[in-house]
């Protein structure tokens, strides 16, 4: 082999490792920016007024007509809001736990699944981050739609991790009532950098 053909696949493959990482980069800053996304529309759907009988700014809202007071009470009831739900795993054990959650949301956690109570589409997205230490070629991150009497067992998304332990997913779905999913973790994660959850659009 010449010293020309060593170059250029030493070259190669420094241009392989350098696009690999730059991928890396942006798979974690896309992870980074949907997260932020999900939180901020958490949190401002839970926002209200300083008063229940003031709005923006303190000022009190005008009744154009008798039907607006109907509307208003309408908005304000339980479960009008959208829900959200994420949860991270149990320090204690393989389970889930509830990390966030909205008020009266239609998202609840049982049996270490993702209830809903109302069809709607709902952003379902995860994060997790295998251990360095473990160098299991199987680690895998499976998003499932779970059995019922009525529906078959579905996989919704699945992910490998990245070079550096990382799988971030995100989908959007359709969740029927008592429509439940699961997230399936083959490997040993970090507990603390491995979170879960679905945000409801409509």
């Amino acid at each position: 082999m010449s010293v020309d053909t060593e170059r250029a696949a030493h070259t190669r493959m420094e241009e392989q490792s350098r696009t690999s990482q730059k991928y890396l980069l942006l798979q974690v800053w896309c992870g980074l920016l949907t997260v932020s996304m999900v939180t901020m529309g958490a949190f401002l759907t839970t926002l209200k007024p300083k008063s229940a009988e003031d709005g923006m700014y303190g000022v009190k809202p005008v009744s154009i007509s008798p039907a607006d007071d109907a509307i208003q009470e309408h908005l304000k009831a339980p479960g009008r809001s959208l829900s959200f739900i994420e949860v991270t795993p149990s320090l204690d054990g393989p389970f889930w736990e509830e990390n966030l959650k909205s008020d009266f949301s239609t998202l609840s956690l049982l049996n270490n699944s993702i209830y809903s109570t109302r069809k709607s589409h709902y952003f379902v997205y995860a994060q997790v981050t295998f251990r360095k230490d473990d160098n299991s070629p199987n680690k895998s991150v499976i998003l499932i739609r779970n059995a019922s009497p009525w529906k078959k067992l579905r996989v919704l998304a699945e992910a490998r991790p990245s070079a550096g332990g990382l799988v971030w997913m995100g989908r959007i779905i359709v969740l029927a009532v008592n429509d439940s999913i699961s997230l399936k973790i083959t490997g040993h994660n970090e507990k603390e950098n491995t979170f879960w959850g679905a945000y409801q659009l409509q």
